[in-house]
């Protein structure tokens, strides 16, 4: 019977167990059917039959794992606790054995008798130790996991899922337990450092397990390519988000490196490669100092030296400070606007393109132009850009305007991708930015189009997807704001709608009776045209004054506040300070270039590397779109419904323009057109002015009532406009030895608020 218990605790099938490990749920067949053992024989019996039962599920799971499982962390656990932890129970079994033969005391009493007791209790310490050992197999298998939706292959555990459980489960008040959870956590550690080394070191993917790493490669929809993204899910806990972004930077850095190698002289190659071998000896040692357990701070110490090694010595070739500067110049001067000619020219071009569509349009009522609208093609917006560039091109009389160049190669008008046919990308900043500047990229078209920039490599390393897509979001924004100003003040420019046009009879047929009597009729006609439109106009004038107001305050103060200070971070330039234009009520057309063009070309005392200057632009990004109440959904809708109803007002009046001069034609001269009822086409056009009127109105106090509400709620909360709603940290730790990052702080909304009171009450006193 000795033996039995011996070879199944070394994992081989026994019958004598058989009928003794289920006795606890029927003791009378136990004693039937083996009559020969007592109750404490059997009950011990019972816990070698555990035992030898976990060993044998223990020894069935490890090799389906470390066989068939995709993460290579989980093989590495695996076959750990095969050829260390159940390869040490046998040994003990085999020591059990020899004690036995050599008639050992400890094992062997008086008269040759081995009793049960004792050898069950050599073994019964490993059952607590057997049972943690297969909860742990149980949570790497995969059939114990849910299936995922609509696909049919299960799910495994990741590499940080067993990592965390490893860790979690060295609290445990058990010595055995923990010393065993730290042997795993080891193994397991260890495994994934060799990953993030071929990743780190190389900027490869790891060849074996590749889906289960924490970076993962992104296809393009064309095929060609792809682009690397950090999935958080598979980042272990010890790994922070800056760390992990870290991560990504250093290995996409490397890629870029090689491929950026393949163009160089032969020369500068050897040159090249041996500068990478001293750098993989330094980050090897540097990635070697990093011991299990893993802590966060000693693996972030790690990578950010390995990041800042990597910036000093070959970075600065690749992404040096100019080029950085001069793409984020770029982001500033044509998608914020800082630019002021490009926004108005684009507005004209498409508003010509519009009128140009409309020429062959019916002459009954018309509807706002942007309630249903043709869907322009890709060609007629390449050519608006086209002849925007033209004109732009045509007012830079030297043709040394490089990053008017540099935008003609890069910007596109595009139409939005359909969301189907977005592809899903798991990057950990694609959610960082909540804006809601989609909502008006149907206003400069009839249709949804964006303007957009092409991320040529390196600079992807610097600026993602995402970050091109709030600038994206923001320009909308500006351009729908911009293009109603020079709207509403073109109206005063229609010169028939304001006074008589032509100018009124003279000398000599003013003298005659039917002169006169012809003076007399005109004058009558205009005299009740303006009583018709003297609401109209004074509604058209406040909201003039308040669509300029909040364009001065958005594009001369917020925006450029807030990007001077991102810039002198940026270049930590050790001239003064250029002065801030908070107080000043600048021209939201015409915004001076000078200051803003210029700041980047300061040198640089301590300039940050790539990625902290990324992380800082993504601080600043998420401020920008605070201040500029993008992440504030009802006051986006508010203002949204506020351009609605200013091009539907504006399309009503330039309508009750052509029927007044068809109008004018038919009682002046003469010409009539039998087809068209002008005067019933006059007065349905003058109610539809006035209820589009009173729309305008309430929707400007919309605007305004949602100004006061979040003031409101700022002062509540002590806030201002520096701070996102999102509560993210606004300060960047400069890891490089540089000053740190800290986002800019502005006024509120009471100084908006101030004028637009201000502005109301001189209206009220004129009226």
């Amino acid at each position: 019977m000795l033996h039995e218990v011996l070879l199944s605790l070394s994992g081989h099938p026994s019958a004598l167990l058989e009928a003794v490990k289920h006795q606890h749920v029927h003791d009378s067949q136990s004693q039937e059917a083996l009559p020969s053992l007592s109750l404490p024989e059997r009950d011990l019996l019972v816990s070698v039959a555990r035992i030898a039962d976990l060993h044998l599920q223990l020894d069935t799971h490890t090799k389906a794992i470390s066989g068939s499982h995709r993460s290579v962390v989980c093989r590495a656990v695996a076959t750990a606790i095969k050829s260390q932890h159940l390869s040490r129970f046998q040994d003990h079994v085999l020591e059990v054995e020899r004690r036995i033969l050599t008639r050992d005391s400890r094992s062997v009493g008086a008269y040759d008798i081995v009793p049960l007791a004792s050898i069950v209790s050599e073994f019964e310490a490993w059952e607590r130790r057997f049972q943690w050992l297969r909860d742990i197999c149980t949570f790497m298998s995969p059939e114990n996991k849910q299936h995922l939706r609509g696909s049919d292959e299960q799910p495994q555990c990741s590499s940080a899922q067993l990592i965390n459980r490893l860790r979690k489960s060295l609290q445990t008040g058990y010595p055995d337990i923990q010393e065993t959870a730290n042997e795993l956590t080891k193994v397991a550690e260890t495994a994934w450092l060799r990953q993030l080394s071929t990743w780190v070191l190389y900027g490869r993917l790891p060849q074996d397990g590749p889906q289960d790493f924490c970076v993962q490669i992104q296809n393009s929809p064309t095929g060609s390519g792809g682009d690397f993204s950090i999935v958080p899910a598979l980042l272990p806990k010890y790994v922070t988000s800056v760390t992990g972004s870290s991560i990504l930077f250093i290995g996409k850095s490397l890629d870029q490196i090689r491929a950026y190698s393949h163009t160089m002289e032969e020369q500068s190659r050897s040159i090249g490669a041996a500068v990478e071998l001293k750098l993989l000896h330094e980050h090897s040692q540097l990635l070697s100092e990093v011991k299990s357990p893993i802590s966060a701070a000693q693996l972030s110490r790690a990578v950010s030296s390995i990041r800042l090694s990597l910036s000093r010595n070959t970075l600065q070739e690749l992404l040096p400070l100019p080029k950085i500067v001069q793409h984020l110049r770029l982001l500033q001067e044509f998608f914020l606007l800082g630019r002021g000619e490009f926004a108005s020219t684009l507005i004209i071009e498409a508003d010509s393109h519009a009128s140009i569509q409309d020429i062959q349009s019916s002459h009954h009522r018309k509807a706002p132009r942007n309630a249903a609208g043709v869907l322009p093609k890709e060609g007629e917006l390449n050519a608006v850009l086209a002849r925007t560039w033209s004109i732009l091109s045509a007012m830079d009389e030297d043709g040394l305007d490089e990053d008017l160049e540099l935008a003609q190669d890069l910007l596109r008008l595009n139409l939005p991708p359909q969301p189907q046919d977005l592809p899903v990308s798991p990057s950990e900043h694609s959610s960082d930015h909540q804006s809601n500047g989609k909502l008006f990229n149907d206003v400069l078209f009839s249709a949804p189009c964006v303007l957009t920039m092409q991320l040529p490599a390196p600079f992807d390393l610097f600026l993602s997807k995402s970050e091109v897509d709030v600038y994206t979001d923001i320009n909308a924004y500006l351009i729908a704001l911009r293009r109603a100003q020079l709207r509403l003040a073109n109206l005063w420019k229609q010169t028939p709608l304001r006074r008589d046009h032509p100018h009124p009879l003279g000398p000599p047929a003013s003298n005659l009776p039917y002169g006169q009597q012809t003076l007399r009729t005109r004058q009558e006609r205009r005299r009740s045209r303006d009583n018709a439109m003297r609401k109209v106009w004074a509604t058209c004038g406040a909201a003039l004054f308040l669509v300029s107001e909040i364009t001065s305050f958005f594009e001369g103060e917020i925006i450029q506040d807030s990007w001077q200070h991102f810039c002198r971070w940026i270049t930590q330039s050790t001239e003064s300070s250029l002065p801030r234009f908070a107080g000043q009520e600048l021209s939201s057309s015409f915004t001076t270039q000078a200051s803003i063009t210029s700041l980047p070309q300061h040198k640089s005392t301590a300039p940050h590397d790539p990625e902290t200057i990324s992380t800082a632009h993504r601080t600043f990004l998420a401020t920008l779109i605070s201040s500029l109440l993008l992440a504030d959904a009802k006051f986006t809708s508010e203002l949204r419904a506020l351009v609605t109803h200013i091009d539907g007002l504006i399309a009503y009046v330039t309508r009750l323009q052509a029927i007044q001069q068809s109008l004018d034609l038919e009682a002046d001269e003469g010409v009539v057109d039998a087809l068209t009822d002008y005067e019933k086409e006059e007065r349905n056009t003058l109610l539809e002015i006035d209820r589009g009127r009173k729309r305008l109105d309430g929707g400007m106090k919309g605007v305004v009532g949602r100004l006061r509400e979040l003031d409101a709620e700022r002062m509540g909360r002590g806030a201002g406009f520096g701070i996102t709603s999102m509560g993210k940290a606004q300060e960047v730790d400069s890891r490089d030895g540089g000053i740190q990052y800290e986002a800019w702080r502005g006024g509120g909304l009471d100084r908006l608020l101030m004028k637009l009171d201000f502005g109301s009450v001189t209206v009220e006193d004129q009226d």
